[in-house]
């Protein structure tokens, strides 16, 4: 679990050198709220924010 937060730590600061949106595609999402983990799921980041999760978000042109 330290390793995952880790990594997302490092992937979002990543993001956020950057002004690009970036999109991970194919990812579980663990929401915290103790619901099952969502599967196969594409997560768009804007900055330092969550912009859009789904099954198929559209990435913008110039997205990473």
């Amino acid at each position: 679990m330290r390793r995952l937060i880790l990594l997302l730590t490092l992937l979002v600061t990543y993001a956020v050198a950057d002004d690009r949106p970036i999109v991970f595609r194919g990812i579980t999402v663990v929401d915290g709220t103790g619901a099952r983990p969502q599967r196969q799921l594409d997560v768009l980041l804007g900055g330092d924010r969550i912009v859009k999760v789904g099954p198929r978000v559209r990435a913008p042109e110039k997205a990473r």
